[in-house]
């Protein structure tokens, strides 16, 4: 198993603070399965872009409409419409494929550490680190450079698991302090990234990388 850190720990130092000290480098991305995670504003704005136009009239009619508390609610009323416009009220839909089959991946309000991780991986191919002092995301560059994505303190990390599904044996369930959840994908087949990447986020000790 090819340990990351051995392999890129010069590459990554330059992403590290004074005196951090990094634990463990694996590859990740967001696990395939369910997004639970809300939309901003300018999410949702970007997402209509996409809607037929029928669809994309009656939808900012829903937002137009009545005084709601803030402005999330008036997004969230929005796109409650455009869902029942698409599939309608009554239809056969009563569960989401992806939940059934590869799980949550991601769950969160706008801001929470999930929703921050993963917009920083959305269609990426990453690098999880961990530190003790953050869990940090990075990409590597063409030049063999790397980048911060996004990172977030130790502390936030509420509980780290492994949680393999069919085709993702490698698959990290992490939560954190402010509810929000979100699953990465360490390995299709492996599970040794993932194993290493819990044991490093709960208890701060690497396993061997045999």
């Amino acid at each position: 198993m090819i340990d990351r850190l051995k392999l890129y720990g010069e590459q990554l130092r330059p992403l590290l603070g004074a005196g951090e000290s990094p634990l463990v480098a694996v590859t990740c991305q967001v696990a395939f399965g369910a997004d639970r995670l809300e939309r901003s504003p300018e999410e949702v704005e970007h997402l209509l872009r996409f809607l037929p136009a029928t669809v994309r009239d009656q939808v900012l009619a829903a937002l137009r409409d009545g005084q709601p508390r803030d402005d999330r609610d008036r997004w969230r009323r929005a796109m409650d419409r455009a869902v029942d416009i698409l599939i309608g009220a009554d239809s056969l839909i009563t569960a989401d494929p992806d939940e059934i089959i590869g799980g949550v991946a991601a769950a969160g309000h706008v801001g929470s550490y999930a929703h921050r991780l993963s917009a920083a991986l959305s269609g990426k191919i990453g690098y999880a680190v961990v530190t003790d002092r953050r869990l940090l995301l990075a990409s590597q560059t063409p030049r063999g450079e790397f980048e911060e994505l996004e990172s977030v303190p130790r502390q936030a990390v509420l509980s780290a698991r492994r949680a393999g599904r069919i085709f993702q044996r490698g698959r990290v369930l992490l939560d954190f302090v402010d509810l929000s959840q979100i699953a990465l994908m360490t390995g299709i087949l492996f599970t040794g990234p993932a194993e290493r990447l819990v044991s490093a986020l709960t208890t701060g000790v690497v396993r061997d990388a045999g």
